[in-house]
């Protein structure tokens, strides 16, 4: 197939959520995080205030060269589900966004393939699956 992922994230979301709180009871770690009531908003419509909403999220990187984003990304909802599991509202998470971006090399069909395992963990999360697809 000529469409390969470009970049893969979790987002984990909600009102109440503290990815520090989690993070310190399950050893999940984040690349961004935004604490309500304690990060300061330098954008949207918040900015200059402290954040209304707690937010997370956990970027695909490859670890070794030749790993796909893919397997990265099957790495990290795995460890999510084994952390979290059914436990979403314990840590008042409400909601679960799982991006992928893809782009078209310039040749070949557009499709693309997403793996059984990736979509079994996204529906035992209740997560969301949002795709960009980049021409």
């Amino acid at each position: 197939m000529a469409v390969i992922t470009d970049s893969a994230w979790i987002v984990l979301y909600g009102n109440d959520f503290s990815p520090y709180q989690l993070s310190e009871q399950t050893g999940l770690s984040f690349e961004e995080v935004v604490e309500k009531g304690v990060t300061l908003q330098t954008t949207g419509p918040h900015q200059g205030g402290f954040a209304p909403y707690g937010w997370a999220r956990s970027t695909a990187f490859t670890q070794v060269e030749g790993e796909s984003i893919e397997n990265r990304l099957l790495l990290l909802l795995s460890e999510l589900y084994d952390k979290v599991g059914n436990r979403l509202a314990d840590f008042n998470i409400e909601s679960i966004s799982v991006w992928l971006v893809v782009k078209h090399s310039g040749e070949g069909q557009h499709g693309f393939e997403i793996g059984p395992q990736v979509l079994l963990l996204i529906g035992q999360l209740s997560a969301t699956l949002c795709i960009d697809y980049m021409l």
